[in-house]
């Protein structure tokens, strides 16, 4: 089954091979052209929708560094964390792919260096998800509680567990990998494609790493999924209760009851961003169940590799681009402070273009 997926993942060689060979015009058809332009296209794309992302991030991470009111908030201590692992991830596997794609052959260590980043970045980007949902939960439910949950200085130790329990499995897996000794090793300056199946292929302890990886991922799906679950429902129960308690306050109550009604439905709608996002993580974390079931359905390499690579777009760029980015604005506050920052960097160049305008007339 093994040695079939990488047969089926692996039509790029001999596309390659005859677009490029001595024998081109003989060997090459059109479905071959066709199949190149196709990689070469969502190439170019999946760049394109990384650079968006990197400048979010350095316009928010500024944002919030600039201003003590973000600085100190969980909320956005927790959003500039989570863009930050977003970012480095499709930058880490667009080098991948680019590598892959051109045929490029990499030593063993920093192609396992690259999938072990791409792990930790997975796992992490889940668990920060997560911790936002929580968050809202908090800010909604437990008001008073709040600060004592979601201080700056638990904030911090919460996002230092979430890296540390984001990189204990994907370094453990590390370790078991390079722990050899036989004859049978892959050597270290070896060099391969820098795909994750063909690194594992390459590996005496294959079995137990396959294993740790499930089980790191089988933990990372039903924690999130349960705090997903138990969060959303508590906070429509509380914009519930709090339409309830608006709507008998009459003239008197009504717009308490109105505020935290609307503070509700913003966080129950948050939380739902937050719950599509993390179903995009928890797929991506099953993305080997999807490629076996893609062998089962079809023979063909070509049609596998495309179907792969939509699956890549979907599970692993939307979540990572677009998602964020929505729930990013929706935030009066952070869109407030963007729209200052952004407002001040206009003007400073307005000034400083009238400043020398007369001195260099």
């Amino acid at each position: 089954m093994q040695q079939r997926l990488m047969n089926a993942s692996d039509p790029i060689n001999s596309t390659w091979g005859n677009a490029t060979g001595i024998n081109a015009a003989a060997n090459t058809t059109a479905a071959d052209y066709a199949f190149i332009v196709v990689i070469t296209f969502v190439q170019i794309f999946n760049i394109l929708m990384t650079l968006p992302s990197v400048a979010f991030l350095i316009i928010t991470l500024t944002t919030v560094l600039g201003s003590a009111a973000l600085r100190e908030s969980s909320r956005y201590l927790l959003f500039v964390n989570l863009l930050a692992c977003d970012s480095c991830f499709l930058v880490n596997s667009n080098a991948m792919a680019t590598l892959v794609w051109r045929r490029v052959t990499i030593a063993f260590v920093p192609c396992y260096m690259y999938i072990t980043l791409a792990s930790v970045l997975n796992h992490a980007g889940a668990m920060f998800v997560t911790a936002m949902s929580v968050e809202r939960y908090a800010a909604v439910c437990h008001p008073l509680r709040y600060h004592g949950w979601f201080g700056l200085r638990a904030t911090l130790r919460a996002i230092a567990c979430i890296w540390s329990a984001a990189s204990v499995c994907p370094l453990v897996e590390a370790m078991l990998a390079f722990s050899g000794g036989s004859s049978d090793e892959p050597s270290l300056d070896q060099t391969s494609l820098c795909m994750p199946n063909r690194i594992d292929s390459l590996l005496r302890h294959r079995t137990a790493l396959v294993a740790l990886r499930e089980l790191a991922n089988s933990v990372t799906f039903i924690t999130s999924v349960a705090a997903m679950l138990f969060t959303y429902t508590q906070i429509v129960r509380a914009a519930r209760k709090s339409a309830a308690s608006g709507g008998r306050g009459g003239g008197d109550g009504g717009g308490g009851g109105e505020g935290d009604l609307n503070s509700a439905r913003r966080a129950r709608n948050t939380v739902a961003l937050h719950g599509l996002q993390l179903l995009l993580y928890l797929s991506a974390l099953g993305n080997e169940v999807f490629l076996l079931l893609l062998v089962f359905v079809t023979s063909n390499a070509k049609i596998f590799t495309l179907c792969r690579i939509s699956l890549y777009m979907v599970l692993f760029v939307t979540s990572r681009m677009v998602i964020p980015l929505v729930y990013g604005l929706r935030d009066q506050e952070l869109r407030r402070q963007l729209k200052r920052r952004l407002a001040c960097g206009a003007s400073g160049k307005v000034r400083q273009s009238l400043m020398h305008g007369p001195a260099m007339s």
